[in-house]
C-alpha cells in the first residue's frame, strides 16, 4: 500500500543521508512527543533480535503526521524477529 511504499522509501532516504546501512536500520513510528532518545533505545533494547541500538535521529513526518525516529542496530534487522509495537519501559507509549 502506498503508506507501506512511503515508509521504506523514508528509511532508505534517511539512512542514506545518516551514512547508515538500512540493513541495520529501523525505524519507529508514532513516537511520543516526551520521549527521550534514552527511552527508545531503553524500549529497543528489549528485543534481542536488534542487538545493542542507538537512536540517529528524530523527525516529525508529515505524510503520515507522527513523530518518527530513525535507529541503527547492532545486528541485521530481521523484520520477522522484532514485534510490530514496542512497549515503552517506563509505562505507555514510546
Amino acid at each position: 500500500d502506498s503508506k507501506t511504499v512511503h515508509i521504506m522509501s523514508l528509511l532508505r532516504n534517511w539512512c542514506k543521508w545518516e551514512g547508515l546501512d538500512p540493513e541495520h536500520a529501523i525505524m519507529v513510528h508514532d513516537v511520543s512527543e516526551d520521549a527521550e532518545v534514552c527511552d527508545i533505545e531503553e524500549a529497543l533494547h528489549t528485543i534481542k533480535a536488534l542487538g545493542p541500538v542507538r537512536v540517529r535521529g528524530r523527525m516529525f513526518d508529515t505524510k503520515t503526521q507522527r513523530l518518527v525516529a530513525l535507529c541503527e542496530c547492532s545486528e541485521k534487522v530481521n523484520t520477522h524477529a522484532i514485534p510490530m509495537d514496542v512497549p515503552s519501559t517506563k509505562g505507555g507509549e514510546l
